[in-house]
């Protein structure tokens, strides 16, 4: 009995062994963090680009510095007008892109003229 759970015991760690060691040779995800380039929306950015997509602005809420350009580019099939009351663009096809310099501090909304319920935020700092 004593040696039936000897073997068991060492099967079972070798079990161990070689998952441990097999697992260090898998390839897995990298990840991905921003680059000094890139942040979240959440923090102060350089980030510059909006993207339009499934009827949203994304990011929706984009922090940036003073003097950043910001480039809203359309990934949707259907045009996208932003206005503002400080900066406007003209209708966004598919492809199409539109940039305004935020050189002032403050708080800018906009939205998609078309499509008002389609909101974003640059908050300048």
């Amino acid at each position: 009995m004593k040696n039936k759970i000897l073997i068991f015991s060492l099967v079972f760690f070798l079990v161990l062994i070689v998952s441990a060691c097999g697992s260090k040779n898998k390839q897995t995800e990298p990840i991905v963090t921003p680059s000094s380039s890139e942040s979240l929306s959440a923090e102060t950015s350089t980030i510059s680009k909006v993207t339009i997509s499934n009827f949203a602005f994304d990011p929706a809420v984009l922090k940036i510095k003073q003097g950043t350009t910001v480039t809203w580019v359309n990934n949707d099939s259907v045009p996208h007008p932003i206005k503002s009351d400080f900066f406007s663009s003209d209708s966004l096809n598919k492809g199409q892109s539109f940039s305004f310099t935020f050189n002032n501090i403050g708080n800018f909304d906009y939205l998609c003229s078309i499509h008002p319920t389609m909101k974003g935020l640059i908050i300048v700092e």
